[in-house]
């Protein structure tokens, strides 16, 4: 067969890129043909430079050309390998492979593209480095960058790596998906994870893009064509010549980087699951096990003597110790913490057979799990060493708190979130905020006068004024409207359950009320006041299924409080509620709601701007109470909201 002879308006890679910037003293002209030449000579495109495994070979000429805004290069080769199914050598995989570069004219940035993943963690690690006319004269794009111009919104997929100690009751990675991952986070127990990717939506970009910020990594998805790739490619270059902002946390629950001069005391060491890897678009997921024998079945007990700089450790395999490790660290900067070297100690006479199995001259692996290296080496420990050789492969603990994950360092130190949905209510004096329910509720003898009564309780005020006229039920229409049913008792759902089918979505609401400690202007935070009825919100959370409620609610027919039900203000019977309800799909939304008046919104305001007062302490108790309590029902699909008065 022929050499193909490709040409640029064949080609229509997935835009996955690296992403580079130019060096001041760089010679533009020059770069994408310097380029090319030093990826030819990472690649080895020469048959008879090779491993026994492997054999690269250039396919055609590689191609220049010069446009008006972008210059671009590529080179097509040719892979010969091993299978990994047999160990006869004439059985050859044979694949096709491009690399491909391009500048933004008018800018210092250019964008790389390598088909075979294996190649891009050794294509970029030669950005800066003197060996290389070419990529020598890159440099990555610092995680601050990219996250500030390229982490959208909407976030639809997060790969989380745990900082903290391992434990069986906590993850030690997660991989979330949804259509807004920001509001799914737990703002307490995920403190201590920081993400390594993201794919989320940009306004300015088509489709959704991915971000690996510790890799200077984007992707979005195959293009359609030449010109596609082009302006897809000139767009992502366009927003970082225009956009010089930094954001060290877009997500600010999650763990941030680590200042590395008060880090000491390492006490554990761990192979990186090869699942972490998996936000590789392109990956082979077979190539993911090749490191699951070192990730899943080895321990490292790590030695009292090391060091932060110096790890020393003792390598266990399925219980039985069979080596020693020693990696030496340097940590100047945080974001790029560098392995300096590597020294392995077989102390047993032979490896276990299934690490034999898995151990040959392609043992590295870069981010998307695939074999790194093309060396053949007949020392025992060669996967494990070449392994601990890429910071990113590896994650170790330190007593201070600090993680070295994927390079960098963080530290997991807890931070006072926040409780955003507070609904503010003006009660005026036309209710008793220290008056739950009316009198002898639920009377055994006469119904309870709702309307013709002075008393002013809380029950009343929801009567009258639900759904409120605010976020998020301004939908619906002004109180009183929907079903609504008091519900309270030994067994209750809620004090009150809400129904509305008038908005695109019907939405369900578990109201739980209790009244404030005092009504005085003067009175303090109290986290005693939420605690009670908040635990009775997340207790009851199985009645959000409406197959659950519905029943619940039928329970009440017979006694004197299940004649309290009204549709749009007017009394109903309980049992037309209970069949609207058993009617529904699964489609409605989930609200849970406490109604709790004692905290203030003039008073909220003014200490949540204090750091060290009582009644700020108080606050941040409360705020974590609330915020525990928002994750349950987070968890369930519903959201939590609390109300309380404006005064």
């Amino acid at each position: 067969m022929s050499d193909p002879d490709l040409q640029f308006e064949e080609l229509e890679p997935y835009r996955s890129l690296i992403l580079a910037k130019m060096k001041s003293s760089t010679t533009k002209g020059e770069l994408v043909d310097n380029c090319l030449t030093d990826i030819r000579e990472i690649l080895k495109l020469d048959s008879d430079r090779g491993s026994r495994s492997k054999t690269r070979r250039e396919q055609g000429q590689g191609q220049t050309t010069y446009k008006q805004t972008l210059e671009h290069g590529f080179i097509h080769y040719e892979l010969e390998k091993n299978v990994p199914w047999t160990s006869n050598s004439d059985v050859r995989d044979v694949e096709n492979h491009l690399a491909l570069i391009t500048r933004r004219k008018g800018t210092n940035y250019a964008a790389l593209y390598f088909s075979e993943n294996s190649r891009r963690r050794k294509i970029r690690d030669e950005f800066g480095t003197d060996s290389y006319d070419g990529l020598g004269q890159l440099k990555e794009i610092p995680p601050e960058r990219l996250n500030a111009v390229f982490f959208g919104d909407q976030v639809r997929t997060l790969w989380m790596s745990g900082m903290h100690r391992r434990v069986p009751v906590k993850a030690d990675s997660k991989i979330l998906s949804g259509t807004d991952l920001e509001y799914t986070l737990d703002p307490i127990n995920d403190q201590t994870f920081y993400f390594s990717a993201a794919r989320s939506r940009h306004p300015d970009i088509e489709n959704a893009v991915g971000i690996s910020p510790n890799k200077s990594r984007i992707w979005t998805q195959r293009s359609s064509d030449w010109p596609d790739y082009q302006n897809s490619v000139k767009t992502l270059l366009d927003l970082l010549e225009e956009n010089e902002r930094t954001e060290k946390r877009p997500i600010p629950v999650l763990a941030e980087f680590a200042d590395p001069d008060n880090v000491s005391d390492p006490y554990d060491l761990v192979i990186q699951a090869p699942e972490i890897f998996s936000q590789d678009i392109e990956q082979q997921p077979e190539t993911l096990k090749r490191v699951e024998e070192w990730s899943y079945n080895t321990h490292f007990d790590v030695g009292d003597e090391s060091s932060p700089s110096c790890i020393e450790a003792g390598i266990n395999y399925r219980g039985k110790q069979i080596g020693d490790l020693t990696i030496e660290l340097k940590s100047s900067d945080p974001l790029n913490v560098e392995i300096d070297s590597v020294t392995t100690d077989l102390t047993v006479d032979q490896l276990p057979r299934n690490l034999r199995d898995t151990g040959s001259e392609d043992s590295g692996t870069d981010e998307s799990g695939e074999d790194e290296s093309d060396e053949e080496s007949s020392e025992p420990l060669s996967e494990l060493k070449e392994l601990c050789e890429d910071p990113r492969n590896v994650k170790i603990y330190f007593d201070t708190g600090h993680t070295l994950s994927n390079g960098s360092l963080f530290k997991a130190r807890f931070r006072d979130q926040p409780f955003q949905n507070f609904l503010w209510a003006d009660f005026d004096d036309n209710y008793d905020i220290t008056k739950e329910k009316p009198d002898g509720f639920p009377s055994d003898g006469d119904e309870v006068e709702w309307d013709d009564t002075p008393e002013r309780s809380l029950f009343r005020w929801i009567r009258e004024n639900w759904p409120p006229d605010s976020e998020p039920w301004q939908d619906a229409r002004s109180a009183p409207s929907g079903w609504l049913a008091c519900e309270d008792g030994s067994t209750e759902a809620a004090d009150f359950v809400h129904l509305t089918t008038k908005t695109d979505t019907p939405v369900i609401s578990l109201i739980h009320a209790k009244a404030a400690g005092n009504d005085s202007p003067d009175r303090e935070i109290s986290v005693a006041n939420y605690e009670k009825v908040t635990g009775q919100a997340v207790k009851n959370l199985r009645n959000l299924d409406h197959e659950t409620l519905g029943p619940n609610l039928n329970e009440a027919i017979t006694d004197k409080i299940g004649t309290y039900v009204w549709k749009d203000g007017e009394y109903a019977e309980r049992e037309e509620m209970v069949t609207e309800l058993e009617d529904l799909g699964s489609d409605y939304e989930r609200r849970v709601v406490v109604l709790q008046p004692h905290i203030q919104e003039s008073q909220f305001n003014d200490i949540s701007d204090e750091d060290d007062s009582e009644d700020a302490q108080r606050l941040k108790q409360l705020q974590t109470l609330l915020l525990g309590a928002e994750n349950s029902c987070n968890g369930l699909g519903a959201e939590f909201h609390v109300i309380s008065a404006t005064e």
